[in-house]
């Protein structure tokens, strides 16, 4: 299920207005006149329907799953405003293991294959979000998005609750080493926020914001660069992120279009002319009656300049069959 989201929120613990003013300060940088213009032209292009039949730059979250149940059918919410960065999310369905109660074995397979056929695409970021809770070489997520992306040049770990982990321990000791990207290494390297906890649940976002501060501030993550930590650098850090993955394909895109164009009109031709009507149906069939017997007398003359004839070589009737040209 693709859920783009073009927008991160962030709180300043101060007042609202503080965080009016810092948000818009922070995407005043990123949102420029050319990377709004790049940004929009993959938007329109993306809105033309050619995902099918094009790879298009994108950022895919991959996580474990909390959803009852699965669709090949596509949610798309957009989200507008002045302070929203211009950031596209493709949200797919988390991994399952094996299936149970509620989820049947198809359910695992169709997960399997949404999460193959977005991860794979060699114009996809992939962010990979896991637990912090679970060694890292016990988790599927790393697994896959390492299965296509060996040298982790396209992808960018997330770790969403670190608060569970026990302060001075060695399960917390694991979990600075791969945010400081010395265990499972990502060119984009990792990103930690604290969401809220079960408890957290029904807190407004200012409150979220005022304790994913404080936990940063005074636990042992505070010695991660600011840039690696909190909700709102990653919104930041994703908005450009993507605006340079964006400009770095699009000079490819105009001749991946020209090619999916051809051979669209390729698979078009084969359809030969519409045949929905009994004239059009004699019509063909008088064309293709017609072709047959120039073929015939094409073969009698021993004329074999004609594609036909040129048909799959390895067949023993074949011109170009080896038979045939000894």
């Amino acid at each position: 299920m693709q859920q783009p989201n073009d927008g991160f929120q962030d709180e300043s613990i101060e007042s609202q207005t503080a965080l009016e003013l810092n948000v818009s300060s922070s995407l005043e940088s990123l949102q420029t006149e050319e990377q709004r213009l790049i940004l929009d032209t993959v938007a329109q292009i993306r809105k033309c329907g050619t995902d099918g039949i094009l790879s298009l730059p994108q950022l895919v979250v991959l996580s474990r799953s909390i959803r009852p149940a699965f669709s090949l059918d596509v949610l798309t919410i957009e989200v507008e405003g002045s302070l929203q960065p211009q950031l596209t999310l493709v949200d797919i369905p988390g991994l399952i293991q094996s299936s149970t109660k509620g989820v049947s074995n198809r359910d695992v397979d169709l997960v399997a294959e949404i999460t193959t056929k977005y991860i794979s695409q060699p114009r996809t970021i992939c962010l990979a979000v896991i637990s912090a809770t679970n060694d890292a070489a016990n988790q599927s997520i790393l697994k896959e998005v390492r299965r296509v992306d060996p040298k982790g040049g396209r992808t960018l770990g997330i770790i969403p609750k670190p608060g569970r982990l026990p302060a001075g321990s060695g399960s917390e000791s694991k979990f600075l080493e791969l945010v400081r990207n010395e265990d499972v290494f990502f060119k984009l390297g990792w990103h930690v926020l604290k969401n809220r906890s079960f408890e957290e649940g029904n807190s407004s976002l200012m409150e979220r914001s005022e304790s994913e501060t404080t936990y940063f501030r005074t636990s042992n993550t505070k010695s991660l660069p600011k840039e690696n930590v909190r909700i709102h650098a990653l919104g930041s850090r994703l908005s450009l992120l993507f605006f340079e993955h964006i400009k770095e394909e699009l000079p490819q895109l105009p001749q991946d279009l020209e090619s999916a164009l051809l051979d669209a009109r390729s698979q078009l031709a084969l359809l030969g002319n519409r045949r929905s009507a009994a004239k059009e149906c004699r019509i063909y069939l008088t064309q293709l009656s017609m072709a047959y017997q120039e073929t015939c007398k094409a073969a009698v003359k021993g004329h074999y300049k004609d594609d036909y004839f040129h048909k799959d070589a390895d067949h023993s009737l074949s011109i170009d069959s080896p038979a045939t040209i000894a």
